[in-house]
């Protein structure tokens, strides 16, 4: 249970009110998690180093890692950002400044379409890590998805193309490939869902909910504009995000980035370097 506090002015209010700062993502602990694997990484680097001379122009994985952060960091980051506009948004709501929310509410909107662009950002660019350890990945392809048809594309196609002939890979790296087809199904189908609709259609559509405790929250609707919501004359339920679907999504991402970065940086992985990695 929240303590309540009293608030007698709007500036008061925007000091004091941190009902959502509990869903702010821990950014001192993530840096700590970066700083972590990208030591991995570099270690990995030096033993590669110790046993091969093919080195003198290679990109390893550990500048691809570094090059990567501010991807990395940008969920939480954009997560934190929105947590700290609905407090204000509850804030001006409960002093009834009518202009303070409207601006409010764009804020809100770009954070939330920021949110889902960036899990997608992340998990594409996690592809460049797979080129070193995964045979066949492109340093150009993407994260990738089953389509409604049931053909699929970039990093899930391969993993789905390995899986029907397991001896085009090591044995030890099946289960990461296991857990990332099985991570997809479970909820990475769901989370870049939004994204596609952001960039290439519409924003999210946008209703409020209203606590008994006197709070005010956006709930966002994944509806596309000139989208029928009927099929076979029963109405489809829009898929709906609220501030705590978001710190869910945002959670999953980070325990599977890490999961996946800390696999593949761990010294039963060798770096194979081909082509695509000199410059």
């Amino acid at each position: 249970m929240k303590e309540k506090i009293i608030i007698e002015s709007i500036e008061e209010g925007l000091e004091k009110y941190k009902y959502y700062d509990s869903y702010k993502y821990n950014m001192d602990y993530l840096n700590e998690q970066l700083e972590n694997i990208e030591k991995r990484f570099r270690d990995q680097e030096e033993a590669f180093n110790k046993e091969s001379d093919k080195r003198e122009t290679a990109i390893f994985p550990a500048h691809v890692f570094y090059k990567m952060q501010p991807s990395i960091v940008a969920p939480a980051y954009n997560l934190n950002q929105y947590l700290t506009k609905l407090n204000e948004y509850t804030v001006y709501y409960n002093f009834g400044e009518r202009e303070k929310l409207k601006k409010t509410e764009v804020e809100l909107n770009i954070y939330v379409n920021q949110i889902f662009i960036s899990i997608k950002t992340l998990l594409d660019r996690c592809v460049s890590l797979f080129t070193y350890y995964i045979k066949g990945v492109s340093k150009d392809s993407t994260f990738g998805h089953i389509k409604a048809n049931g053909t699929a594309t970039g990093l899930i196609n391969k993993i789905i193309t390995i899986k029907k002939k397991p001896n085009d890979v090591d044995k030890e790296k099946e289960p990461l490939l296991d857990y990332i087809y099985e991570q997809y199904n479970e909820w990475i189908r769901i989370a870049v869902g939004p994204r596609d609709m952001i960039i290439h259609y519409n924003d999210f559509y946008t209703k409020y909910q209203h606590p008994i405790d006197g709070r005010i929250f956006p709930v966002h609707l994944e509806i596309r504009t000139f989208d029928d919501p009927y099929i076979d004359g029963e109405y489809v339920e829009p898929c709906d995000y609220n501030y705590k679907i978001l710190y869910q999504k945002i959670h999953q991402l980070y325990e599977f980035f890490f999961t996946i970065t800390a696999t593949l940086s761990h010294p039963a992985y060798k770096i194979s370097l081909s082509k695509m990695h000199y410059i």
